[in-house]
């Protein structure tokens, strides 16, 4: 098992869960975790954040994106506990840059100051572009240093990510070896960049090159914080330039010289300027050409030693140097994600969806193998994840669905159906719409009594009145709607349309909200799958028009792992509205929980403890629980006990849920309870 920084935070991705489409389903197709990566992308996203101090988009890859832009940060979709943190410190790096990093400078300074070519290539070997290109990459050097130095002394709990970030990219052992041996021992620039970008590897060799004493000395990397932008770093950049052009310039007079001399020949000299010393200077400088730096055989005796490398490890290290020569430019690769997958993964993140675990301790009241499971919670339900076709179970999928337009007709007409009851509900909820007079008379002090008057004169003094009008405290009630497919048909209607309509008479309710979930389960990989509960209404932050316009999709199908459910939003139900709020839970059901996967059975009379464990956990911290037989007009003894056993026999009810008057008379009972 990898040790990542981001491990007790994030969870693991050694062992991926697939998540499977219903389409998927028939041929076990196995898929990203989708909500693995949106957690990733949300938290990474958040780490970036707080580096650039504003809201920075990151994203996962895909074909029509870009990787830099200064505005974002795109990272790679494949991600595992072995890469999870390299993956976070190049985020964090890249972050960094649209912080601190000057883009007008990296991108034209270069071009503009190139004017004399000359000055930057004394061996006119080299055109314009390529010397824009080697100025960049240096200037792209100086500046990574400048910055992740910034990043790293600024926000040191985010050294780990750094740490894990080099590691992956400077710090391999088939650098280690390369820098030992007798590769890049030669003064080209292809050495000096392999020798520079790892000049921090304690295996550097700073006599390996010619001038590669005056380039660390340049760089001054224990005092790197004294450049204050990326217009300093450039100038470095200039510098460390100077040196290297300088010396690539020696090695190849040397070379010339030591051509003649092999053939009997004399040194050529340079018909501009014959007798002049500085021709021949060690610095390879020009007449009237004086660069930044030197670079000859005074800064160092140059070390041709080392071990030579084997044809494997030749290939090994050039594939290592490449893989930071992208570094260095920006152009780490990213793995692709297609467009399919990334609409998903916005939509779940922008869902908030997130993953409970649940049932512990389950050996003690479930059936099951393992002790826990991951229950997903659907926070926020949106247009966006009902179109990605994930949810299947809870969702219709309209695009395959040969009836989609009568079914979606069929469900509006539910919606309108408890629309209109709501209307009606919304008048009959007299206990909360109606303020509480409490009279006081014969009171001392006060509004006189006006009929307590002619006791004055007979010595009585209490003739005061105060009328005190208390309103009903802010409430909030939360309806869990059982989803599995046995709560097809009719109960499934009328469960949705009692819930629209207490929905719809909160709405005309002062102090009263309303929060509507669902329960079923989640197809993670053939027939494996995971308890689900899905958040489609909270009238807290949303409109009765997301009904209108999302409720239409909603249908029953699955299992029901009922009090896995509740233990998921068990935190959210005891805390809605905060200490001063009344607090209501009231569940649609049609019986028995039941639920199964792999290594993980719940049902019988362990998984009916389970759901009387949460629904206590509720009422001893003060929800009013209000449990719904669906149908329970027709309900059996046998099922009604076992019903009063989960949910409590003076919190249950049978009665026709669509059937106004009883609906508000269990409501109204429920909201006088002191």
């Amino acid at each position: 098992m990898f040790k990542t920084h981001s491990k007790f935070w994030l969870g693991h991705f050694d062992k991926e869960v697939d998540v499977l489409s219903q389409e998927d389903l028939i041929n076990e197709k196995p898929q990203k975790d989708y909500i693995k990566l949106a957690s990733t992308l949300r938290a990474v996203g958040n780490f970036v954040n707080i580096v650039t101090g504003k809201n920075t988009p990151v994203s996962f890859h895909s074909r029509d994106e870009s990787f830099t832009d200064g505005k974002s940060v795109t990272i790679s979709s494949n991600i595992k506990d072995s890469n999870f943190d390299p993956i976070v410190g190049l985020a964090l790096h890249e972050g960094s840059h649209i912080k601190l990093t000057n883009f007008d400078t990296m991108r034209h300074v270069a071009w503009e100051d190139v004017k004399d070519q000359e000055t930057y290539d004394q061996n006119a070997h080299s055109d314009r572009y390529e010397i824009v290109n080697r100025l960049r990459g240096l200037l792209n050097y100086v500046e990574d240093r400048r910055i992740d130095n910034f990043i790293y002394t600024t926000a040191p709990g985010y050294k780990p990510y750094y740490k894990a970030l080099y590691d992956t990219y400077f710090n391999s052992k088939i650098v280690d070896k390369g820098l030992k041996s007798s590769e890049h021992r030669d003064e080209t620039w292809e050495s000096y960049m392999f020798r520079l970008i790892n000049i921090t590897n304690e295996n550097r060799d700073l006599d390996a090159l010619n001038g590669l004493r005056d380039i660390w000395k340049e760089l001054d990397l224990g005092n790197v914080s004294r450049l204050k932008s990326t217009d300093e770093a450039y100038e470095v950049a200039k510098n460390i330039y100077h040196i290297i052009d300088g010396a690539v310039h020696q090695e190849e007079l040397d070379k010339e010289q030591e051509g003649d001399e092999g053939k009997g020949g004399k040194k050529k000299e340079d018909k501009d300027c014959q007798g002049e010393s500085s021709c021949s200077s060690p610095t390879g400088t020009k007449k009237g050409k004086t660069p930044k730096g030197k670079a000859g055989k005074d800064n160092g005796s140059k070390a041709k030693g080392g071990e030579p490398l084997s044809g494997i490890d030749k290939n090994r290290l050039q594939q290592a140097i490449e893989k930071q020569k992208a570094f260095n430019k920006g152009d780490v690769k990213k793995t692709n994600m297609s467009k399919s997958d990334k609409k998903k993964v916005q939509a779940i993140k922008e869902s908030g969806v997130t993953q409970k675990e649940v049932g512990k301790n389950g050996n003690n009241h479930i059936n099951s193998i393992n002790d826990t499971i991951e229950c997903i919670v659907v926070k926020n339900v949106t247009k966006k994840l009902i179109d990605t076709r994930l949810y299947t179970c809870i969702f219709r999928d309209t695009a395959r669905d040969w009836q989609a337009s009568q079914i979606e007709s069929d469900q509006a007409d539910i919606v309108n159906k408890g629309i209109r009851l709501g209307n009606m509900l919304g008048r009959k909820l007299q206990v909360r719409n109606n303020d509480k007079s409490l009279k006081y008379n014969r009171l001392r002090s006060g509004k006189i009594d006006r009929r307590a008057l002619s006791g004055l004169g007979y010595g009585v003094e209490a003739v005061f009145q105060k009328v005190l009008t208390s309103s009903h405290t802010p409430s909030c009630i939360h309806i869990s709607i059982d989803a599995s497919g046995s709560m097809g048909g009719s109960r499934w209607a009328n469960s949705q349309v009692a819930a629209i309509a207490i929905a719809k008479a909160a709405s005309m309710t002062p102090n009263l909200d309303v929060v509507i979930s669902y329960r079923t389960i989640y197809y993670t990989g053939g027939t494996n799958c995971k308890p689900l509960i899905v958040i489609g209404y909270d009238s807290r932050k949303d409109k009765m028009s997301k009904i209108t316009s999302l409720f239409k999709y909603f249908t029953p199908g699955g299992n029901t792992p009922a009090g896995l459910c509740f233990e998921a939003i068990l935190d959210e139900i005891t805390e809605m509205g905060g200490r001063d709020t009344d607090k209501y839970f009231i569940n649609f059901s049609d019986g028995e929980p039941y639920f199964s996967t792999k290594g993980y059975d719940y049902w019988g009379p362990l998984a009916d403890k389970h759901v009387r464990a949460q629904v206590n956990k509720m009422k001893a911290s003060g929800v009013k629980v209000l449990s719904y037989f669906i149908d329970g007009d027709k309900v059996g003894d046998r099922a009604r006990a076992e019903f009063d056993y989960k949910y409590g026999k003076e919190t249950t009810a049978y009665v026709s849920v669509t059937d106004i008057v009883p609906l508000a008379k269990t409501l109204n009972k429920k909201f006088i309870e002191v």
